[in-house]
């Protein structure tokens, strides 16, 4: 559950803005709790489009993290003949209406590529904020492009 801020169509956004950022109309000033709306769609190479709403663990065969209810995480098996990406190569987490991307400890690293930045690896185990647009890089030609939720 978030704290949400809604418009006159019912579209819940974060608290803070003035206009519904699906629909462009103003914003009631009400706010409630409500489910977690997705917050970003992930893009992979492959075609695969995977709404970000909580927990999502990518690799080529991908587990839970340890501790956590299985069936509240999403898993995406990703191809890697030369098996580049690791078994459980990274994560996305949500934390109210932020998505954070961690490298799981992965053998070859993640890059994340930020439109007017240079590329940077991941630090493993850091959670690092994500943006619409970014660009992660996890090896074997596998890519996940962050883009708005549809």
């Amino acid at each position: 559950m978030v704290l949400a801020s809604l418009c006159p169509r019912g579209h819940a956004n974060p608290p803070d803005l003035g206009q519904c950022v699906r629909c462009g109309h103003a914003l009631l000033g009400d706010l409630r709790q409500v489910p977690r709306p997705v917050l970003v769609t992930l893009a992979l190479s492959s075609g695969e489009q995977v709404p970000v709403a909580g927990d999502v663990v990518v690799g080529r065969a991908p587990q839970p993290p340890a501790g956590a209810d299985a069936h509240l995480v999403a898993l995406v098996s990703v191809p890697s003949a030369t098996h580049l990406v690791s078994r459980s190569h990274l994560i996305f987490t949500t934390a109210e209406w932020n998505v954070f991307v961690q490298d799981l400890g992965s053998s070859n690293g993640t890059v994340l590529a930020r439109p007017g930045h240079a590329a940077v690896l991941l630090p493993p185990y850091v959670p690092t904020p994500l943006l619409v647009g970014d660009l992660l890089d996890v090896g074997d030609g596998v890519t996940i492009h962050v883009e708005a939720p549809r």
